[in-house]
């Protein structure tokens, strides 16, 4: 006896035969209901309810409001009336119909007809699953090694600005191709086409130290030294009078730095790590020490001017709490050279000079070393002032000659002791004697 869902009452002296509609699990009766219009099927299809469903009452229906508060109902067979409410055919409907019908059920004891392509929808959410399974595998186990590549690295002395690079690089390149494979790194770095030569060398000296503390062998055929930046002298060595502009168009604290880095020609990173302890006031110097140095620089000691004193004793009583002197924070530097680069741009437009936008906080570390090796004309004393353990990171200042040129010094010539003091404290050098007049000479850089 075959009714019809809708109308119970539609026996099959009123339900028509619609033909037969095709499955894979093969042929399909179908029927049409002669009272209400409803068409529905008699195949057996299981349906698994997970969810609570509140029954509605539908037209042509007794059926009172009821609520299934059951979870996880076994799956069960229908019967051959079964249908989802309403007069509609959903088997050609897509799943967001299917998903508005799921609280139209009209009685828990029936499973429902569910169409093919929720049997396709769970294939497909089943597969995407495993894909987000392995996605997440794969992340942790990125994740692990990274965490102990920065261990090992701590214990091997690397300091935590080239870590912190590193890691960058290292992330970079794990989201585009396989870490483990040292080829496809390689390529991955040298098909970059809109990359400088120093971005490559960086990323491919960090991935380098990734797979030396991981121990992933590196063929011996695959250069990672092919993007090694060549001989390459300071692109621009400000003067001095460019050096006062930044300085004093400056906030205090920014002042200050640029003031120290112009005197004592030692890294931005390393200024950054300073505390008071390192400043003796009394006798006037600045201890570097081997905590402080960057690239495993040497320890080193400075003499400093009346001035940078006078700027820091300004800026200790506003920061007087703080063990550090500019540091405040681990991202403080980051925000500290963004924050100069915004003040640069300003006092390039005002003061009309474009060359003020060459000035890097590291421009003054070989503004420095210049100006020590045509001073004093002794390697040795740059390199050590430099911390420099490599003397031929050191010889590319000798090579710069435009300091030789004559129209960038003042030239003096003291006549009495108290002149030629005054000048030694302004940092004139001494030249030489001058016999025919006799007096010395003494310079000093524009």
């Amino acid at each position: 006896m075959i009714e019809c869902p809708s109308c119970p009452e539609c026996t099959s002296q009123k339900v028509w035969k619609d033909g037969v509609r095709s499955t894979r699990d093969g042929d399909v009766q179908r029927w049409l209901c002669r009272s209400c219009g409803y068409r529905f099927s008699e195949s057996k299809v299981q349906f698994h309810i997970t969810t609570q469903i509140r029954i509605r009452p539908q037209p042509n229906s007794n059926l009172p409001h009821n609520v299934i508060s059951k979870l996880n109902l076994p799956i069960k067979e229908s019967p051959d009336d079964f249908s989802f409410s309403g007069s509609k055919d959903i088997a050609s409907h897509k799943g967001t119909v299917a998903e508005q019908h799921l609280n139209n059920l009209r009685d828990y004891n029936r499973t429902r007809q569910v169409c093919e392509f929720l049997a396709e929808e769970s294939k497909n959410l089943t597969t995407a699953t495993e894909i987000k399974t392995v996605a997440g595998e794969e992340s942790q186990a990125i994740k692990g090694a990274l965490t102990l590549y920065i261990a090992k690295a701590l214990q091997k002395g690397l300091v935590d600005a080239t870590i912190e690079h590193n890691v960058e690089s290292i992330k970079w390149l794990a989201k585009r191709t396989d870490l483990d494979d040292p080829v496809k790194v390689w390529y991955e770095i040298d098909n970059q086409k809109n990359w400088k030569l120093g971005t490559k060398q960086r990323t491919a000296s960090a991935y380098k130290s990734y797979a030396k503390i991981l121990k992933i062998p590196l063929p011996e055929d695959l250069n990672f030294n092919k993007w090694i930046l060549t001989d390459r002298l300071p692109s621009y060595i400000p003067t001095e009078i460019e050096i006062a502009q930044l300085v004093s168009g400056c906030n205090q604290k920014t002042a200050t730095l640029l003031q120290l880095l112009y005197e004592c020609g030692i890294r931005s990173g390393e200024a950054w790590l300073l505390k008071w302890e390192n400043f003796d006031f009394e006798r006037k110097t600045l201890t570097l020490n081997a905590e402080n140095c960057e690239k495993k620089g040497m320890s080193r000691q400075f003499k400093i001017s009346d001035k940078l004193i006078a700027m820091l004793n300004l800026l200790k009583l506003k920061n007087r709490n703080n063990a550090y002197i500019w540091n405040t924070g681990p991202r403080s530097l980051d925000n500290f050279r963004s924050n100069f680069v915004s003040k640069q741009k300003q006092l390039a437009r005002k003061l009309q000079n474009p060359n003020l936008l060459k000035i890097k906080l590291h421009t003054l570390r070989h503004f420095y070393a210049c100006k020590l090796y045509h001073m004093s004309k002794d390697i040795l004393l740059v390199k050590s002032k430099l911390g420099h353990r490599n003397i031929q990171n050191t010889m590319v200042y000798t090579r710069l000659v435009e300091w030789e040129q004559p129209d960038n010094w003042i030239v003096r010539r003291p006549q009495t002791t108290k002149e030629e003091d005054e000048l030694i404290e302004a940092g004139f050098e001494y030249v030489r004697f001058d016999d025919r007049n006799g007096t010395p000479i003494y310079r000093k850089r524009k």
